[in-house]
């Protein structure tokens, strides 16, 4: 390589001018917008991935929370099967329904608020997606100035 050549990133399409000459402002303003429109696109990529990550983790635990409540809802109709067996014998077999009912309804409840937990601190603001596109925003306007 000449030491007199400029060292350009490869995938880079520039057009060179020759030695001592001037680039016009028509081509800086168009290669300017090229490019501006290339970091704006791969950006709203970015956030595009990152929103569809979050959308899986969020639905994930809502599955979760959603197998949650129907195991509390098994543990409930394990609880009413106690009251109707409760009242038709008085005892002896809806005693052993009204524990396994309430242990089912128990953990139905534990899984239920370990679920809601996880789900209320799951942050599913793309947030560096965002300060990205807001410092290139804020390059932008300080070049155009």
């Amino acid at each position: 390589m000449n030491p007199n050549e400029e060292m350009r990133p490869q995938g880079r399409s520039t057009t060179q001018a020759p030695a001592g000459a001037e680039r016009s402002a028509a081509s800086i303003v168009s290669d300017l917008w090229q490019n501006t429109e290339r970091l704006l696109s791969e950006e709203l990529e970015l956030l595009r991935a990152d929103v569809d990550r979050r959308t899986v983790q969020a639905r994930n635990d809502l599955v979760e929370l959603s197998l949650a409540g129907a195991v509390a809802y098994t543990g409930l109709l394990a609880l009413i099967a106690a009251l109707i067996l409760g009242l038709a014998e008085r005892m002896q077999d809806w005693l052993a329904a009204l524990l396994v009912g309430g242990v089912v309804l128990a953990l139905g409840f534990a899984m239920f608020k370990h679920s809601t937990h996880k789900l209320a601190q799951r942050d599913v603001v793309p947030r560096t997606s965002i300060e990205n596109i807001e410092a290139t925003s804020h390059r932008i306007k300080e070049a155009l100035r």
